[in-house]
């Protein structure tokens, strides 16, 4: 029995906001959610809001990618979290969150499919885990 897309994934959306910090500890944004597969029992990944360049805000706060629309789904292990400052590391080259695929904030969850997700994954290095338990490899 094949399981719905849209009911594949199920969200985390009651979790609060944490930040998402680079190897300087510049702010890049925010875990808006954490998406798990309820076929694997794991969680999937994380939707990242990267902060855009506003006329309020100092170069400190304004993150990388000047983007506001655009949420991205940002493979789990590619999050650190640091409980001490409450935040996750992500260390990852500017230029592969600059073309990254990103989803439209308002409909993103429509958006999202094996397909797409295998392909994002591969963007960011890293082999879909689904394919991985598949073959054995995790």
């Amino acid at each position: 029995m094949e399981i719905e897309q849209l009911k594949r994934f199920i969200t985390t959306n009651k979790l609060e906001q944490y930040g998402v910090v680079n190897e300087k500890g510049q702010n890049l944004g925010q875990v808006q959610d954490l998406m798990i597969d309820t076929v694997t029992g794991r969680i999937a990944f994380a939707i990242v809001s990267f902060l855009s360049h506003g006329r309020n805000e100092t170069q400190e706060t304004r993150g990388i990618l000047g983007l506001s629309d655009k949420w991205f789904a940002v493979p789990w292990e590619l999050l650190v979290w640091r409980p001490y400052k409450w935040e996750f590391f992500l260390d990852i080259k500017r230029e592969v969150l600059e073309k990254a695929p990103g989803l439209n904030k308002d409909k993103w969850k429509e958006e999202i499919d094996l397909s797409w997700l295998s392909k994002n994954y591969l963007h960011y290095g890293r082999y879909p885990y689904w394919e991985n338990s598949i073959m054995g490899k995790e």
